[in-house]
């Protein structure tokens, strides 16, 4: 048994069977960068992926592409310079991007600063999805030559999602332990190195990252690139299919066919990621729980069918502090993204959505 016959591969298979282009570089150390899409293995972005995936979905009203060349690599460029920004700072001026993008002019029309879309959240299918294992970068002047994630996860050439996987045995007794400390020193996070006065990693990796992710198969969550290893959560609901079919499913199993939907992670990055204070001082950056991922989707459901007021009315219960106010902001994201649906407003009293 090996770490990749048990937990890599499968997750890739998982996601071959969901409709991900799967790029599989087997287990040594990758020498040819060309393999993964680029021209060398400090690219952490796709580049000729990027621009045909964007070109593609950039069209004038008679079907003509009219991103330039020099258009492409400016859009590159939106996204691979983030001056003098914290990680997390960068993290959320690309999200911003990715909902908003532009360029001097459209060339053909002559119309001025017209708006790019780099992702179609509305069709999911026009959208370049890839996973490709073992992606290297390497990391001159840090403590390593190199970081390997095991694999990434990536939309139209972006890189959204970092998964370390972990096989328990007698050299890993903690193996999503491990899996936590491996995603650190890939951003350059670990507090040892760090007071060291050493770097290791490549930030830049996490700059577009939406979710790490972190499995054994017979365990695996979730995170964003401001959780704290007790913020790590499993993923347990298959909407918009039957959540019955869980439960012959590994964790592993679970968190792909619930997660990583075309249409779920699409849906996910558009309406269930936010940046937000906290209490006690530092911005971080949340993405909706199962949880509220389901009772966000039930609501606009009722909303979508209902014919009258009672219809289109409803409870959701909460405990205590499980984010009954965030579970909101994802249902009014939703409806403002719901063609239909966005006339709709949210009013939250205590514990009781009341949808009006």
């Amino acid at each position: 048994m090996s770490e990749y016959t048990e937990v890599e591969q499968p997750f890739l298979q998982q996601l071959a069977q969901q409709g991900w282009q799967i790029i599989d570089q087997g287990q040594g150390i990758p020498q040819d960068p060309s393999i993964s899409l680029r021209g060398n293995f400090r690219e952490w972005l796709l580049p000729e992926v990027f621009n045909q995936a964007v070109s593609g979905l950039n069209k004038t009203t008679t079907g003509q592409q009219w991103l330039s060349a020099n258009q492409l690599l400016d859009l590159q460029s939106q996204i691979l310079r983030q001056p003098n920004r914290t990680l997390l700072e960068a993290n959320e001026a690309i999200q911003a991007l990715l909902f908003k993008a532009q360029v001097n002019v459209n060339e053909i029309t002559g119309e001025q600063d017209p708006v790019v879309k780099l992702i179609d959240f509305a069709h999911p299918e026009n959208n370049q999805f890839h996973a490709i294992n073992q992606f290297r970068i390497d990391t001159p002047g840090c403590v390593k030559q190199f970081i390997i994630p095991d694999i990434v996860l990536f939309v139209n050439g972006i890189p959204f999602i970092v998964v370390e996987c972990k096989l328990g045995g007698p050299n890993c007794a903690n193996p999503m332990q491990e899996a936590f400390v491996q995603l650190q020193r890939y951003r350059n996070a670990r507090k040892a190195t760090l007071q060291a006065g050493l770097k290791e990693g490549e930030p830049r990796l996490f700059h577009t990252n939406l979710l790490m992710i972190r499995s054994t198969s017979a365990e695996a969550d979730y995170g964003t690139v401001t959780s704290g290893e007790e913020h790590f959560y499993g993923w347990k609901t298959l909407w918009p299919d039957d959540d019955a079919l869980a439960k012959a499913m590994s964790p592993q199993q679970r968190l792909i066919a619930g997660m990583l939907t075309q249409a779920n992670l699409l849906q996910i990055l558009r309406t269930s990621t936010v940046f937000m204070d906290t209490d006690s001082g530092p911005r971080i950056k949340v993405v909706c729980r199962y949880q509220q991922f389901r009772a966000a989707n039930k609501i606009l459901q009722r909303l979508s069918v209902g014919q009258n007021a009672t219809e289109r009315s409803g409870v959701v219960w909460h405990t205590q502090g499980s984010g009954k106010s965030l579970t909101m902001v994802f249902v009014a994201r939703m409806l403002r993204t719901t063609e239909g649906l966005n006339d709709f407003k949210i009013v939250l009293i205590n514990d009781r959505a009341d949808l009006e």
